[in-house]
């Protein structure tokens, strides 16, 4: 089951780091629609194909590293998102592969296969499901849409020096949190930092944050080279490195197949 709950995490790396839109600096709280910040801060994250190496690295209560190395294939193919992951390393999980696919009003379809049972099968996992020792839940990598949420706009704030819109969303589906807050630049609508609060609490339970520094712009979107979650309940962190990236590679369509999954094809561009 550890195993089983690593293809979510990924597609949340596609969801975290992709981010992107223009904005005006001189709109104010009361003049800015949340909905419309909010699907301005989303709306490049699945307009590209994409192919990416990626490192993982969690970070324990006591200081300890745990480093991932993988490889991501990303494609829309008739307007859903196709995700393939190869593991690299460490050992123990080199040679698994995964593919994910959204579906529309019910959990994406996900495959594995594991190199121990050289076979393909077909993963569940529940929205509640933390995984593999990271600080991310099920729920965290789910692909999100305005429907989901009750939007609220809080007072422009500052971070790190930079005028934000803050943007409380109360979650309408079956969740595991009371409400989330949006940190969205107004410079550019980049989505800097997510903070995660149980219900009725003041306090987020962890935060996500794409630094600055670690945005750089591609074609027509912005995308975040580093992310990173810590949980403030466990005392740890989960970091996410895009180390290579390729926009609109060639990616043919039978690679995302569970086919392709047996067959261990390589991901062109990487």
């Amino acid at each position: 089951m550890v195993v089983e709950m690593w293809h979510r995490w990924f597609q949340a790396i596609c969801l975290s780091v992709l981010i992107g839109g223009f904005a005006s600096a001189y709109a104010t709280a009361e003049e800015v629609d949340p909905g419309e910040v909010l699907v301005r801060s989303f709306e490049h994250q699945y307009t590209h194909d994409m192919a990416r190496t990626v490192r993982l690295i969690q970070k324990d209560s006591g200081g300890q590293e745990r480093v991932t190395s993988l490889e991501m294939a990303q494609k829309i193919i008739e307007g859903k998102v196709h995700l393939l992951t190869r593991f690299l390393k460490p050992d123990s999980l080199r040679g698994m592969r995964i593919l994910s696919i959204e579906a529309d009003d019910r959990s994406d379809d996900h495959f594995i296969f594991l190199k121990s049972q050289q076979r393909v099968r077909r993963v569940r996992t529940t929205r509640q499901d933390a995984f593999l020792g990271t600080d991310f839940s099920m729920e965290d990598m789910e692909k999100r849409s305005l429907e989901d949420f009750q939007l609220t706009m809080l007072e422009e704030a500052m971070l790190d020096g930079e005028s934000v819109y803050q943007i409380k969303a109360v979650p309408v589906y079956e969740s595991g949190y009371g409400y989330l807050v949006y940190v969205i630049a107004k410079s550019d609508y980049s989505n800097l930092l997510i903070r995660y609060y149980k219900k009725d609490t003041e306090k987020p339970v962890k935060e996500l944050r794409v630094p600055r520094k670690s945005i750089e712009a591609f074609k027509d979107v912005l995308i975040g080279r580093h992310a990173y979650v810590t949980n403030f309940a466990r005392s740890t962190e989960t970091h996410v490195y895009v180390d290579k990236l390729v926009i609109d590679p060639e990616l043919d369509d039978s690679l995302f197949s569970s086919v392709s999954l047996d067959s261990n094809r390589r991901i062109p561009g990487l």
